[in-house]
């Protein structure tokens, strides 16, 4: 989902009923509700593998500030309002409900409101954020951190950085997928020897 031209396509066909399932993350609910398709959609629990536990993922935003921000002060100010139940509040009255950001506080859950605009799906997407463990969110042990989404290791970022040239070499042409598939390969095997 996190590619557009995908969203995009994939919204198509759920509007034009040339689709019937969308995998993907609880946050898309409201999003696909607003977009005519109020009324008709469901969530239910991503399969399970041989173990019994989820497969799907476990994602958050966040915000920060990096040290040295200019306007630290500026930046808290808008993260203290952009996650308040007054914003919350704002956007579902000015962009209905349905698209208020879930998951951002608890307290959404339990606004009428909200309840009523999204009752097709918001109680199953609490239950999902309820029963996520951030401390064990897969099927099996992850190296570094806790996570699904992100390896807590100090090499991560290097590995991405070099992994983002090879597949932007293999858009550009100068390189096959598979060339690219298999540096990125080599340069995340690098760490683990």
């Amino acid at each position: 989902m996190t590619n557009p031209q995908n969203h995009l396509k994939c919204l198509e066909l759920m509007q034009t009923d040339g689709a019937a399932m969308w995998f993907g993350p609880t946050v898309a609910a409201g999003f696909l509700e607003n977009e005519g398709l109020t009324g008709r959609l469901r969530i239910a629990q991503a399969p399970t593998g041989p173990s019994g536990l989820p497969g799907g993922g476990l994602f958050s935003w966040g915000f920060a500030i990096p040290e040295n921000a200019q306007f630290s002060d500026a930046a808290w100010e808008f993260i203290s309002w952009a996650s308040s139940a007054d914003y919350i509040k704002i956007v579902g009255e000015n962009d209905g409900h349905a698209t208020a950001p879930p998951g951002t506080r608890f307290s959404t859950y339990n606004d009428p409101a909200y309840i009523a605009a999204t009752e097709s799906f918001s109680s199953e997407v609490l239950a999902q954020i309820l029963v996520a463990d951030p401390l064990n969110p897969g099927t099996t042990p992850r190296p570094g951190l806790p996570g699904v989404q992100y390896v807590a290791v100090p090499e991560f970022r290097d590995i991405g950085t070099r992994c983002t040239k090879e597949i932007s070499a293999a858009i550009a042409g100068n390189q096959s997928v598979d060339a690219a598939l298999d540096n990125c390969q080599a340069i995340a095997s690098e760490i683990s020897q």
